[in-house]
């Protein structure tokens, strides 16, 4: 990303619309990665290249909000 990565991006999305579910997309998934995404708090991070994964975390985060 130009200006920010995805994890400042992550935390920005989440303090100012903590309703909003973010899911890290990357081409390279490395797990200190991922954990910095998940502790900047999104619900999870996936490869861009594994439609399943993808769309698996849009059902969790989907079904998490119609449970709330």
């Amino acid at each position: 990303m130009p200006v920010l990565d995805g994890v400042a991006t992550t935390k920005i999305i989440r303090t100012e619309f903590p309703q909003v579910c973010v899911i890290g997309m990357s081409m390279g998934i490395f797990d200190k990665d991922v954990a910095a995404m998940l502790a900047a708090g999104a619900a999870d991070c996936v490869d861009k290249g594994d439609w399943q994964a993808i769309t698996a975390a849009i059902r969790r985060c989907t079904e998490e909000k119609l449970a709330a």
